[in-house]
């Protein structure tokens, strides 16, 4: 792979089966994605807790990086879904994206847990936009 290559990759783990889609961009593209993505793996940090589980369970020699399509950095994001849509299909159990939208949080639902510790992580913050509401009030 060249180290600027960009376009659609996908994590395919060869035991499962399941899949991971993305996109490289930029002036490393995909390289610098897989450098990226098996770095956090190895050291147990990856984002993806789906991907990180599955890597722990079945270790780095059962996942292969490979290159889906080659693209313009400004074309990524669309190819990357078109991807996401054709490989996905219908059923959930075959992939590990969070989100069905290339680029995008949109889509990912979160369980009650996960909502709940997100709430009290914001205890004690205040918003910068309920704090500009604040400043006109008191004026």
């Amino acid at each position: 792979m060249k180290s600027n290559q960009t376009g659609v990759y996908a994590i395919l783990n060869n035991v499962s089966g399941k899949v991971y889609v993305g996109s490289g961009s930029g002036i490393r593209g995909m390289h610098k994605r897989r450098l990226d993505h098996w770095e956090s793996l190895y050291a147990g940090l990856h984002y993806n807790p789906h991907l990180q589980k599955a890597w722990n369970k079945y270790g780095a020699s059962a996942f292969e990086f490979l290159v889906l399509e080659e693209c313009g950095p400004q074309d990524c994001v669309k190819c990357e879904q078109w991807w996401i849509g054709c490989l996905k299909s219908s059923n959930r159990e075959c992939w590990y994206n969070l989100s069905p939208t290339a680029g995008s949080p949109l889509g990912v639902k979160h369980s009650v847990e996960t909502r709940r510790k997100m709430s009290l992580s914001k205890i004690g913050t205040t918003d910068i936009f309920i704090r500009m509401k604040l400043r006109r009030k008191c004026r």
